[in-house]
This record gives structure tokens, C-alpha cells and sequence, in this order.
């Protein structure tokens, strides 16, 4: 190195060391500019001291340092693969020992990065030579090892290739859908290729070099996905796991209604992904369900009616079990309403007639009313009977005429119409009619005033007798006065 001290017009210069680590050497050391090597790197202090002729003299100091100059070791470039971190190992350049002047500092830095490129985490830290770097994309990086000592320095590129391993995305659980869109890493460098593992059904790609590719199923069940990258820095596969989930059905039926009755056989279907069903009240019942049994398709059940069941709409439900998956157990409701059995009245009117010919009503009367609104009758008349009036189905009356005598059974039975038609029991009348009796009172008698005489006798002696009608006969004598025994 060369220096000044100044300038004037002394005749004797003379450069001397003031302080310093090593030994120094000016080349020369009695002229005003002058060149000076040292043994040791560190900080010096020299003088400078001009003397005139007339024993004048003056004098400078000046501070110089020596820095020792580094050289950077980064290490080698490498590429890696499925892996965004990367251990970094630089060799520190190694100083003098003391005292040379080496205050030297090295750290790690960025020199290039893909776009969007950020270092998550610098390890054990950027300033420590070997370090594990952690990047948050993949492509190529360049980072730049740092060595500087005071106003020296050097520096080391390292190229780091982060390549991407095949990542066929996460596993995925569909319920009603036989497609979906796959989330494959599609790579920098090389190519890809989606393939078949395993599955039910056939797979079809829209496009298998494509990571993200839409893909469809022609069958339910799980299939096992490969997507492999190749033809690059990495040659790496990753599998994936989709569930196509059938989902589960449930048919309860139409809505219907019944007659009253003790059970009511409920039969249901399951499908899709279902594997069983359960039969259960869902509202307004008050009577008993039974197991429920599946078998294939038919789920069955039976219900014990309770007698707050009549007349009223009880909603069953058939849900089936839930199965394992993304889909969710599914249900069906059926209303089923349950009709009453009409009470079919009695029927009133007359059961001992004498004489044909005649005319007679008789009723079937509900609680007194002449006619329920909705129920209908149904009339079975014997053999022998004209129906004068009445009869119709919404008729608890009919009008008779009998011209034969005998006897002769009626019978009615009550029916519902709406919403169901349902049956009554069936209530029947025997109806007598009998032939109109002839009385004889025997053949005529004289008699005096004050005299008494035998009225009646035997018809074989021409006495008093009857005939026609049926059965015993009675008698009855008028008038009744007068009469020992008038009957």
C-alpha cells in the first residue's frame, strides 16, 4: 500500500510504526510516500516526522487497518425431491488466530426464487453455516453463502432444484355422485399419469396426464387412484382413496286407510345404500309397534292397534340404518288412517203379522237417527216379500209387503263409504206371519126367558170352534156378562 503523509519542504522524513499486532516494513521509511507490509492482519498506527534544516521537525499518525480477505464456501448445488427443505452446509472460511484483526461475519440469503417464492423458516438460524431452509414452493432457488471481514468479502451461489413428488391430493368420501374433480399436483418438470388401482367399476378420465382432471364412475363402491410423475428430477407415485357412497332409499308406500282391525301389517322397500330398515310410529299412534325385519328389499313390521287409534291418522315411518360413509340414513312417512266398524243397529219393527197383504216398516236406527250421513245399508230381503219403500243403500228403513204366510228372516249390515268402505256386523229379524183365524160359535140355540144353556161344546157336535192362523187357539166370549166363563 502506498501513503501520504502531506507535503512540505522538510529534508527528512521518517516512517515509524506507533502500534500494531505484527511487525512493519516501509518500503522506503524515509520518503514521503511509502509502501508498508505487516505480518499479522489487525489495526496499526504509523508516524510520520518531517525534519527541515534548521532542526525544525513536525509529525502525523495514521490509522490503517488490515482485514484479512475471506473466501466463501457455500457448498454444492443439488436438487431434491417431494421435499420443500434442504440442508444447507457452508464451510466457514477459517481467519488467522489472533490477534490478527479478522471480525469476520457469513450468513445465508436469498440470491433467487420462483414466483411467490418465501423461506418459511431459516433452520437453526441464516447466519449459522449449516442450517436446514425450509421454502414454500416448489421450482428452483438460489441461495448466496456471505463471507465479510471489514470492507472485505466473498460470496458462494448454491443452485437448490426443489422438485415436486406426485401428491395425488386427499382422500375423498362422496354420497349420490358417481364423479368428481381430482387434486393431483401437476409437476414442473416431467409429466404425469393417472391410473387404476382398484375399484368396482370402470374409471374414466377427461384427461389422465392432467392432475386436476374431472373423472366419472359407472359403479358405486371405493376405488383406489395412482397418479405418477415421471420423466423429470422425480420419479415418484402417490395413491388416493375415493368412496362413492350409494345413497340409501326408503319407499313407505302410498298413503291408505283401513277397516278397524287388531294389527296392521306394514310393508316397506329400502335401496341404494341401505342394508336394513326400521318400521316406527311418527305421530299420533297409541298403540304397540313390533319388530321390524328386513329381508333383501321388504322391510315388515306389525302394529298393535289401540282403540284411541280409531277413527284417527297415525304417520309410521321407515327409516333405513345409516351407513358407513357420506351418506346419511334417508326415511319415508305413510299415513294410514283406520276406520271404525259401523255398529249395524238393531233392526225394530213388527215380528208377528196375521193376514197377508199387509204392509210393515222396520228400522235400523243408529243412536235414534232416521238416516247417518255418509254410512249405507245393505238389505237382504227373504223370499216371498215385496219392498214397497226404502232399501236404497242410504236407507236404514224398508217398507214390506208380505203375501205369503210363514216365516221369513230380515237382515241389514251397515257399511262406511269415505274414506273406506267397511263393514258392519250383520243383525237379522224373524218375521212370523200367520193366516187369519175363523171363529165358529156353533150352531144357533133357543132357549125360554129365565132359562140357562151351554155355550160353545165340540165342532163335532156342532159346538163352538176356530180355524186357519197357527198354533193353540184361545177363545173369548163377548159380551162377557152374564157368562160362567167367558173364555
Amino acid at each position: 500500500m502506498t501513503y501520504e503523509a502531506g507535503s512540505g519542504h522538510a529534508e527528512v522524513y521518517l516512517w515509524e510504526k506507533v502500534s500494531g499486532p505484527g511487525t512493519v516494513t516501509f518500503t522506503p521509511d524515509d520518503a514521503l510516500s511509502t509502501s508498508v507490509t505487516v505480518s499479522l492482519y489487525g489495526a496499526y498506527e504509523f508516524r510520520i516526522t518531517g525534519t527541515n534544516g534548521t532542526g525544525c521537525t513536525d509529525s502525523d499518525v495514521v490509522e490503517v487497518t488490515f482485514y484479512e480477505e475471506p473466501v466463501a464456501e457455500g457448498g454444492t448445488s443439488d436438487n431434491v425431491c417431494a421435499v420443500l427443505t434442504y440442508d444447507l452446509d457452508a464451510t466457514p472460511y477459517n481467519y488467522e488466530a489472533a490477534p490478527a484483526q479478522n471480525w469476520g461475519t457469513h450468513t445465508w440469503s436469498v440470491e433467487s426464487a420462483p414466483s411467490g417464492g418465501l423461506v418459511v423458516s431459516w433452520g437453526a438460524g441464516a447466519t449459522n453455516p449449516s442450517t436446514t431452509v425450509q421454502v414454500n414452493v416448489y421450482g428452483t432457488w438460489q441461495f448466496r453463502w456471505t463471507e465479510t471481514n471489514g470492507t472485505c468479502s466473498d460470496y458462494e451461489i448454491i443452485t437448490i432444484d426443489f422438485a415436486e413428488g406426485a401428491d395425488a391430493g386427499p382422500d375423498q368420501d362422496l354420497c349420490d355422485v358417481l364423479a368428481t374433480t381430482l387434486e393431483g399436483n401437476n409437476p414442473s418438470s416431467g409429466s404425469g399419469l393417472w391410473t387404476k388401482v382398484s375399484g368396482p367399476g370402470d374409471v374414466t378420465f377427461t384427461d389422465d396426464a392432467d392432475g386436476e382432471t374431472d373423472i366419472s364412475m359407472d359403479a358405486y363402491g371405493q376405488y383406489e387412484l395412482k397418479w405418477t410423475i415421471s420423466g423429470g428430477t422425480c420419479n415418484t407415485d402417490d395413491n388416493v382413496v375415493i368412496d362413492f357412497n350409494e345413497l340409501p332409499t326408503a319407499d313407505a308406500g302410498a298413503d291408505y286407510n283401513v277397516c278397524e282391525a287388531l294389527t296392521i301389517d306394514l310393508t316397506g322397500s329400502i335401496g341404494g345404500g341401505a342394508s336394513s330398515g326400521t318400521w316406527s310410529v311418527f305421530a299420533n299412534g297409541s298403540g304397540t309397534m313390533g319388530a321390524s325385519s328386513t329381508a333383501g328389499n321388504t322391510v315388515t313390521a306389525t302394529y298393535t292397534v289401540n282403540a284411541a287409534d280409531l277413527g284417527n291418522t297415525i304417520t309410521f315411518r321407515l327409516i333405513t340404518d345409516d351407513p358407513a360413509g357420506a351418506c346419511d340414513a334417508q326415511y319415508d312417512d305413510v299415513d294410514v288412517y283406520i276406520e271404525p266398524t259401523p255398529a249395524t243397529e238393531e233392526i225394530t219393527g213388527t215380528t208377528k203379522i196375521c193376514g197377508t197383504g199387509t204392509t210393515q216398516y222396520y228400522y235400523a236406527l243408529d243412536n235414534g237417527s232416521y238416516y247417518v250421513p255418509g254410512n249405507q245399508y245393505i238389505w237382504t230381503l227373504p223370499a216371498g216379500v215385496t219392498l214397497k219403500g226404502g232399501g236404497n243403500p242410504g236407507d236404514n228403513f224398508v217398507v214390506l209387503e208380505f203375501s205369503n204366510t210363514g216365516s221369513f228372516t230380515l237382515e241389514v249390515q251397515e257399511n262406511t263409504t269415505s274414506p273406506i268402505v267397511c263393514y258392519g256386523p250383520v243383525k237379522s229379524l224373524v218375521i212370523d206371519v200367520s193366516d187369519i183365524p175363523v171363529a165358529h160359535a156353533g150352531d144357533p140355540v133357543t132357549i125360554c126367558q129365565g132359562d140357562a144353556t151351554v155355550l160353545g161344546g165340540t165342532a163335532a157336535s156342532g159346538g163352538a170352534s176356530a180355524t186357519g192362523g197357527s198354533g193353540d187357539y184361545s177363545y173369548s166370549w163377548m159380551p162377557n156378562f152374564a157368562l160362567n166363563n167367558y173364555t
